[in-house]
């Protein structure tokens, strides 16, 4: 219950692109915690059982840590990307766009963008369906071959 609380808190920050964490990281400091526990400490106000686990004593398994919002970000990502890749097999058609940068060492840094057209039947009209999935990654230099990507 209280991880489905803390899964939503950060979905709704990702779709709102906003940063999870702050400068501060321990609730025990002053100041601003950024934006993961200050949701946190939102919805605590007015949900009891996340009161309850944000007033748990420090070294409590609370959540919170730095740890574990990227793990739930990364189990939050693997499962995204298999339910676009189940709706791409699915497709009769789509696209890919796929886009480099390169930094000030000439390294080159892949960003994929990605579009899907769907149809499902050939006699309707066709449904559109656009997904984004921006991936940082180093690519590895190569023939300009679509397999290095």
């Amino acid at each position: 219950m209280v991880l489905q609380r803390l899964f939503d808190i950060i979905r709704t920050l990702a779709k709102s692109s906003l940063a999870l964490r702050g400068h501060r990281k321990d609730l025990s400091q002053k100041g601003y915690h950024g934006n993961f526990l200050s949701f946190v400490e939102l919805v605590a106000r007015y949900d009891h059982i996340l009161r309850r686990v944000f007033d748990m004593p420090r070294g409590s398994t609370r959540y919170f840590s730095a740890t574990i919002q990227n793990e739930m970000i990364e189990s939050m990502g693997n499962k995204l990307e298999t339910l676009l890749l189940e709706q791409i097999r699915a497709s009769l058609f789509f696209a890919i766009i796929m886009d480099t940068t390169q930094d000030i060492s000439k390294s080159k840094y892949l960003h994929s963008v990605q579009q899907r057209y769907r149809w499902t039947d050939l006699r309707e009209s066709p449904q559109v369906r656009d997904s984004v999935l921006i991936k940082q990654d180093n690519v590895p230099p190569s023939s300009g071959d679509a397999d290095a990507f």
